[in-house]
């Protein structure tokens, strides 16, 4: 829940009940509660995203095998350099 008052005189004590409520929200202007819901929303969507599952492919060693040792060859020639 996310009250607002707007310009409403002596609503004070209102506002301090609501606010000792637990889960609910007082906001200054309509703004600040739009953006505090908005947060809310976004919130949830991201709670409740499905974890992609990963995907697996073969992988030819012999083919791979090459790139790697040269990869390693070159990563050792730069820190001897260091």
């Amino acid at each position: 829940m996310s009250p607002w008052h707007f310009g409403i005189s002596g609503c004070s004590s209102f506002i301090d009940k609501f606010e000792s409520v637990p889960g609910v929200a007082c906001f200054d202007t309509v703004e600040q509660a739009v953006k505090g819901l908005a947060f809310c929303y976004r919130y949830h969507q991201a709670k409740m995203r499905k974890t992609p599952a990963q995907r697996q492919f073969p992988v030819d060693l012999d083919k791979v095998r090459p790139l790697a040792e040269r990869e390693e060859k070159r990563s050792s020639w730069s820190e001897m350099r260091r």
